[in-house]
């Protein structure tokens, strides 16, 4: 489960002279202008709204979509897909094969959980570069029943950092895979669907400002912890 995401990037170069989406850039041909219309968000929760990269008409298109498909059947938009079931589960098989989308964010939380209480670290991607998640897409309605597009994003098994909170993680890809994801004429992508590396895959505790999406938002969401880790790492689930 990946229940929140973080895209607070300004899309400019770092002070190290790195740039942050240059992979996005080169990829997927996107001007840093386009990328710059993003909101920013430190605290991005199911069925908001999540930055997607579809194709249209050949061309790799920015859009705004909201984080999570509806079905019937599910009391609450269906936020994850596990890369195992995503090429033949009904609810997901046709988006798979055709409307494979990036989900576009600069970290995502987990919780480690004791008690009753719930203890958050921010994963990173190169100490907090923009990256982009497997994802599918569809055209839906928001909940005032305007037409909007609704996405999904797809989980994997964990590396050994992520697997310290959750047994499963984002499919965050490479970007020499970015075109392959994306072209739908390509029917069976799975050997994409595979687990980050944990070579510059970090997790670090951060304040539990951030555990409430409905009132909190800001960079407080990213503050240094506000709990005692080394106290609560020695505490028994």
């Amino acid at each position: 489960m990946c229940g929140r995401l973080k895209r607070s990037d300004d899309f400019s170069e770092r002070v190290d002279g790195r740039k942050s989406i240059l992979a996005i850039e080169e990829q997927l041909g996107m001007s840093r202008d386009v990328l710059r219309q993003l909101p920013v968000r430190y605290n991005i929760a199911p069925d908001s709204e999540v930055a997607i990269v579809k194709v249209v008409d050949g061309k790799p298109e920015l859009s705004l979509a909201q984080w999570g498909i509806v079905r019937s059947w599910s009391p609450r938009p269906i936020s994850n897909a596990r890369a195992d079931g995503v090429a033949t589960k009904p609810t997901f098989k046709k988006l798979y094969q055709q409307n494979r989308c990036l989900l576009l964010a600069d970290g995502y939380y987990e919780w480690l959980k004791r008690g009753k209480k719930r203890y958050p670290f921010l994963h990173e991607v190169g100490g907090g570069r923009l990256f982009a998640i497997a994802g599918l897409w569809e055209s839906g309605t928001d909940e005032a029943g305007k037409a909007c597009e609704r996405c999904t994003l797809i989980t994997t098994e964990p590396n050994a950092v992520a697997a310290k909170l959750h047994d499963r993680m984002p499919v965050i890809l490479q970007p020499k895979d970015y075109d392959a994801w994306l072209d739908c004429a390509n029917k069976d992508p799975s050997h994409l669907l595979a687990s980050y590396s944990d070579e510059d895959f970090t997790a670090r505790p951060v304040s539990t400002y951030v555990n409430d999406a409905r009132i909190h938002e800001g960079p407080e969401c990213i503050a240094p912890p506000d709990w005692d880790v080394e106290a609560v790492l020695k505490m028994s689930a």
